[in-house]
């Protein structure tokens, strides 16, 4: 491993702790009644896609097959996604969101957005700016990242 990959390694594992610290903690507890952390993880995916075959949000949330399947079973049961074989390959099964799951993202975020600007609230002008920048950076460069192992 090179030393600026290490050094990036570090400031990765640096960032992740403060932002659990600082930040995820604040947001955590919003909508913990309707869904898991984990079950918004997928639900924002299929939403995200307005609609996803279970192979692809295996593979976009890093889970096993097992724990999606049980967790798609669930949103299912919460009315948040259902089920629609293609009518071309009948195997494949697309995952659609629902209006209830379009309702509790819309929902969500706006908590979650009040939440966080009462945060960035707290920073002057010129930090707000330099963070706005770094985070626009840090999600530019973290797209360009493969889904899933790879």
């Amino acid at each position: 491993m090179s030393d600026q990959n290490r050094l990036l390694s570090r400031e990765m594992l640096s960032f992740h702790r403060l932002y659990n610290e600082k930040i995820s903690r604040r947001i955590r507890a919003i909508h913990v009644e309707a869904l898991s952390q984990a079950e918004f993880l997928l639900l924002a995916i299929v939403l995200e896609h307005n609609g996803v075959q279970l192979s692809e949000l295996i593979t976009r949330s890093n889970m096993k097959k097992q724990q999606v399947n049980r967790m798609v079973n669930q949103l299912e049961e919460k009315g948040m996604v259902v089920r629609q074989r293609s009518a071309v390959n009948r195997r494949t099964v697309q995952l659609m969101p629902t209006e209830a799951a379009a309702a509790l993202q819309k929902q969500a975020i706006a908590e979650i957005e009040n939440e966080l600007a009462g945060l960035f609230g707290q920073l002057d002008e010129q930090m707000a700016q330099e963070y706005l920048c770094a985070i626009q950076t840090i999600n530019g460069i973290l797209a360009k990242f493969p889904a899933g192992n790879g």
